[in-house]
């Protein structure tokens, strides 16, 4: 059964993505991806590291100063989480809606589908500092070979360059990756929970990436089939399920499960609801990378 219903006051509702053909209505726009790192990085090169004694250091030290530390993993891990939490509730609203139900948002907190967004949140956040780090060792490893005699500013001021020009596409890919788990996983809640069993097709039928446009061209297919296909398919994935429901199997209203509250009428909690949505179309360059 749903944990409860309500029907809320007037809420802000954050803006939303263009409509792709999907039923996943009401998703904030292409999440932005904040910079959670609380150090200071012009006073530590100023301050607190006045001496360069050893060779190395600089090397050393500069990359101390931009990688992601544990305190900043969990502040990044507490971020996707309430983005999550956001997102599966507005995708659980979209397939209610599609389904026919008059929901026009859900406020999620139930405690298993809580802990399985923390799980993800956790796993990302983590997946992030890693790549980040790696790629950031690397690239402190091409400035020392172009300039050998470098200094903490020249290490830093090139840093500052590649770090803003890796998020320009970065930020966007890992969006689109997290949006897409949690809208599969809400949707496989939904039919589950529910005991529905809809026919399900892959959409757009575009995008940059042939497997997944192949996929889009079969059609409707059986859940079964939709389920296996394990949407998002790559980092960065823009594609993902419309479920189409038979009316006749559907429960009524107060025993619906969507992982939290219903709300009905005309608004919604803050960053849910609104104009249809889903994952964004289109992919800015750069994103076939393999995050």
């Amino acid at each position: 059964m749903t944990v409860g219903i309500a029907t809320p006051t007037k809420a802000p509702v954050a803006p939303v993505v263009k409509p792709n053909g999907s039923q996943a209505e009401g998703f904030v726009a292409l999440h932005s991806l904040p910079d959670v790192r609380a150090m200071d990085r012009r006073k530590v090169l100023r301050e607190l590291v006045p001496i360069w004694k050893l060779k190395g250091d600089v090397q050393r030290i500069v990359r101390m100063v931009f990688e992601y530390h544990q305190p900043d993993v969990d502040a990044l891990h507490g971020v996707l989480f309430e983005q999550a939490r956001l997102d599966y509730g507005a995708a659980m609203a979209a397939e209610a809606r599609a389904a026919g139900y008059p929901v026009q948002g859900v406020r999620v907190f139930d405690q298993r589908v809580l802990a399985d967004l923390d799980r993800r949140a956790n796993f990302a956040s983590r997946s992030i500092a890693t790549t980040y780090n790696r790629d950031l060792r690397r690239e402190i490893g091409r400035i020392a070979a172009d300039a050998p005699k470098g200094n903490r500013w020249v290490f830093a001021k090139r840093l500052d360059a590649w770090e803003k020009g890796r998020a320009s596409w970065k930020a966007e890919q890992i969006a689109y990756s997290e949006m897409g788990e949690t809208i599969n996983q809400a949707q496989m809640d939904f039919v589950h929970m529910n005991g529905l069993a809809p026919r399900a097709r892959v959409v757009p039928e575009t995008g940059q990436c042939a497997y997944c446009e192949e996929l889009a061209g079969e059609g409707w297919m059986d859940f079964a089939t939709a389920e296996g296909l394990g949407l998002p398919a790559h980092p960065g994935c823009i594609h993902s399920l419309e479920l189409d429901y038979d009316t006749a199997s559907l429960p009524p209203l107060g025993d619906l499960f969507v992982g939290g509250q219903l709300l009905l009428g005309a608004a919604a909690e803050p960053g849910v609801g609104g104009k249809p949505g889903g994952l964004p179309e289109g992919l800015p360059e750069g994103l076939e990378e393999v995050e």
